[in-house]
């Protein structure tokens, strides 16, 4: 959907004033950059800015224009990458494109760069607009060649033209590049990069928020549910930096929370609506999108509801049924892209290994079942789901998410009762049918107790000298009441999902 929406933006323009002096090759990538399959840069969503403002921004700004070829020839060294023959098994001309790929995205990144120099001084709203819709190319494009430290860096700088824009326009703010900004800050906060994401300081008022009886549109129903899902972040972060135990949350936190409970409701009502009405006629698509956004819905809920109990992991064990509807749907989402078990003839839409998306898809729904759910079976089925699930989104591709869960798993389970984690199957079945709950509970906490559980799992970025190596930080509190907690570190190498000994 968005390479045709992308295509069918550049075709309103005159090609011969898109492409007035440009090179032949950087024209042949720039339309590859809207024509590729396997570019979902927005995810199965429709994205108003990476389908029209991008287009038409790199149509009129040069340093957007080589940004976006950068992005392209760094995407088709990436599909040479993902192929399973590795360099011995590349022919002599697909090493050559490679090389030549790899020359063109330094040439295009530095034209960009030097035609960015001039706005980069300046402070007014159009600078500051191009300015940070060129960085968020830049972003993309260090995602695809694995520089996480230019990329934080391109980040912050985006994020820091976008508030210029806030405080000098009168006006909304330029809400597609907002959003963009603001889908890519939520899938590093979810995957444990929140140490680089900014808190959301002056929330708006929740109150106000209006959910429809139903969703006229899959796009208004994610938009929505975006606003609902960063304000639950938010007041999570919010909670992890106050001491619940000296005293309780405040007035204006546990109204937060309640207005939240009440919005989730409301959209979750709207969307069982709309799916008998609105979205019963709906693209291929489009069913990926809802039934995504009805995981992540569900996510929200638990978010929410645990994140007033900053450090208590034991308050997860209430949420089995949740965590199972979550693999449930991430189930659906992926037979229904052709990811698992597909059926003659059955398309891959999402699903084909060298496709990349910089925004959240169902990565992150599975990555945090597997870290949260206190079910070891639904846990180690949320890691083998992630394990199969290959295409890359943002820095991650599931098999090196399954790695980090896997090891945060033994982790905390490594001095457990093994005769315990034996006999969880029948018990998880009582759960998910809401058998003998309190029985249940109190068993979940047998497995794996409080002291053992990780409340919180930092995702570091790798040192300089250290390529593609990233460091998970793990929190829990220390045994037998203590005050204070205990943290373990690992070193993993990003791509191939390996622990290393710590030195």
């Amino acid at each position: 959907m968005s390479t045709y929406l992308r295509r069918r933006t550049l075709s309103q323009y005159n090609a011969d004033v898109v492409f007035m002096g440009k090179s032949a090759e950087e024209k042949r990538t720039f339309q590859f950059f809207c024509q590729c399959p396997t570019l979902k840069i927005a995810g199965v969503s429709k994205s108003d800015f990476w389908d029209h403002l991008l287009i038409q921004a790199s149509t009129a700004e040069r340093s957007i224009f080589h940004a976006v070829v950068a992005v392209g020839c760094a995407y088709r060294r990436h599909i040479m990458r993902s192929g399973n023959s590795g360099l011995a098994g590349r022919t002599a001309l697909q090493v050559s494109s490679m090389i030549q790929d790899e020359c063109l995205t330094f040439q295009q990144y530095n034209k960009a760069i030097r035609h960015l120099s001039r706005l980069i001084d300046q402070k007014d709203i159009v600078s500051c607009r191009l300015t940070a819709i060129t960085c968020i190319l830049f972003v993309c494009l260090e995602m695809l060649q694995g520089q996480l430290q230019s990329m934080d860096i391109h980040y912050r700088f985006g994020l820091s033209r976008l508030a210029d824009m806030q405080k000098t326009q009168k006006g909304p703010i330029d809400e597609p590049l907002a959003q963009a900004y603001s889908r890519l800050t939520m899938h590093f906060d979810l995957i444990g990069q929140d140490s680089w994401c900014p808190n959301k300081t002056n929330p708006r008022n929740i109150v106000n928020v209006e959910i429809p009886p139903q969703f006229n549109t899959v796009k208004s129903a994610r938009l929505i549910l975006d606003e609902l899902l960063t304000d639950i972040i938010a007041l999570r972060k919010e909670a992890e930096q106050l001491d619940f135990d000296r005293s309780p949350p405040t007035s204006s936190i546990v109204h937060r929370q309640a207005m939240l409970r009440r919005h989730l409701l409301a959209w979750g009502n709207a969307s069982k609506l709309s799916m008998k009405t609105t979205f019963a006629q709906i693209s291929i698509n489009e069913q990926l999108e809802v039934r995504i956004l009805r995981a992540y819905h569900t996510m929200g809920g638990i978010i929410l509801e645990t994140g007033l109990s900053p450090k208590r992991e034991i308050a997860f064990n209430a949420f089995t049924s949740e965590f199972a509807s979550i693999i449930s749907q991430s189930e659906d989402v992926l037979r229904l892209a052709g990811c698992l078990d597909p059926q003659p003839l059955q398309p891959q839409i999402c699903g084909l290994d060298p496709a990349f998306s910089i925004e959240c898809g169902g990565l992150p729904l599975m990555y945090y079942t597997s870290l949260k759910c206190r079910s070891p079976q639904l846990r180690r089925k949320a890691i083998s789901l992630l394990s199969r699930t290959k295409h890359t989104e943002g820095l991650w591709t599931g098999p090196v998410l399954s790695q980090i869960a896997t090891e945060i798993m033994q982790l905390e389970e490594e001095e457990c009762d093994l005769k315990v984690l034996e006999q969880t199957t029948e018990r998880t079945e009582k759960a998910d049918e809401r058998f003998d709950k309190i029985d249940t509970l109190l068993y979940l906490e047998r497995i794996v107790p409080n002291h053992r559980r990780f409340y919180h799992i930092q995702v570091d970025l790798p040192v300089a000298d250290v390529e593609n190596i990233v460091v998970l930080t793990c929190t829990r509190p220390k045994q037998g009441g203590l005050l204070g907690c205990e943290t373990v570190y690992r070193r993993m190498h990003l791509r191939e999902g390996v622990a290393i000994p710590a030195p």
